[in-house]
């Protein structure tokens, strides 16, 4: 690993601020307790154990994010030495245990940006329960300020032993805005299976787990003004701005014609594929500073249009996820926007 590699890894792992002063006051609160409770000064020894103490809660804060799951490594398309980015790229270990007589849930990690979040969860069925299907999902809800409106969906993970009662899954938010730092409440019910796609959801398990967790991951979105003209579907309309991090590209819109571009859309789109996801009526091209470039043609994540307000909001998640330093500028619907550097 190259020097500027190690730099980069232990930033990543270095605690904010922040967190610093939380550790410290914490310290210096137990500290005051007991020169109450004793009447008498810190001895030496004691102050070294603070200072201990201070070293392991430090090590504590960074672990919780190099606690990295195999298979999520592998849902995010990356490996080996691509590790230290995927740290970088925010991810961190919640470990929250729910269980009721219907299974367990533990939710594992999350990794997340200003618009998009990923959970990560292991489900464990009642014992003698086989959960062999090819696409497993539940009702998911989340809870925290500022979440006005969000899409959400599940994917199911490489099946280590398919014939057990366990299953590991990504559920995934699309938002309107989602900050870091904040407390969030999540919420799942109702487990359902599927055979692959035409096959429908059938319910086998009911019941609700509940658990809540700060959204303590890192988001390295960058928003990149633009306030170009375009053109969407024969409508005049704005690219007001782009917002771009390692798992999404989150697009900006303002027209007077958000009606007509949402039904021009509705009407140019369809099913693409043998699994039924549809065509990507918005698409982005991504031009790479090698001379590579990629447009997008499958739909995902989240499209929110608000003819009122005279916006559109369209979030992009990326899987592989994206490295942002190699993106020389982003393509939408004819305009093009510089994001390197």
């Amino acid at each position: 690993m190259e020097e500027r590699d190690l730099k980069g890894l232990f930033e990543a792992l270095t605690p904010t601020e922040e967190h610093k002063e939380k550790l410290l006051s914490r310290i210096t609160a137990k500290s005051r307790n007991d020169r109450r409770s004793v009447g008498r000064p810190l001895k030496p020894v004691f102050l070294a154990a603070a200072a201990i103490v201070c070293l392991f809660a430090t090590s504590a804060y960074s672990a919780a994010y190099l606690g990295l799951d195999a298979k999520w490594l592998k849902y995010l398309g990356l490996s080996g030495g691509e590790q230290e980015r995927y740290l970088a790229n925010g991810a961190y270990v919640v470990d929250k245990t729910v269980s009721n007589e219907n299974g367990t849930l533990v939710v594992k990690q999350i990794m997340g940006d200003s618009n998009l979040l990923y959970i990560l969860m292991d489900f464990v069925a009642p014992e003698g329960m086989v959960l062999d299907k090819a696409r497993y999902r539940f009702h998911g809800s989340l809870d925290t300020e500022g979440l006005d409106s969000y899409g959400s969906g599940f994917d199911l993970l490489e099946d280590d032993d398919p014939r057990d009662n366990k299953i590991s899954l990504v559920m995934s938010l699309s938002t309107n805005r989602i900050q870091a730092g904040q407390e969030a409440d999540l919420t799942i019910e109702n487990l359902e299976e599927a055979d692959p796609y035409p096959d429908e959801y059938e319910k086998i398990l009911t019941g609700k787990w509940q658990t809540s967790f700060k959204l303590d991951y890192k988001d390295y979105s960058k928003r990149y003004e633009a306030n170009r003209a375009i053109e969407m579907y024969g409508r005049k309309a704005t690219l007001e701005a782009l917002s771009v991090s390692p798992i999404s590209i989150t697009v900006f819109v303002r027209s007077d014609s958000i009606e007509e571009i949402w039904e021009a859309a509705r009407r140019s789109g369809g099913q693409t594929g043998p699994d039924g996801r549809s065509s990507d009526d918005f698409p982005i091209t991504i031009h790479y500073k090698n001379g590579t470039s990629e447009t997008t043609t499958i739909f995902a994540g989240m499209a929110q249009g608000h003819p009122t307000l005279g916006d559109i909001m369209i979030v992009k998640p990326f899987l592989p996820i994206i490295d942002p330093r190699r993106i020389e500028s982003l393509e939408f619907f004819g305009a093009v926007v510089p994001v390197g550097g």
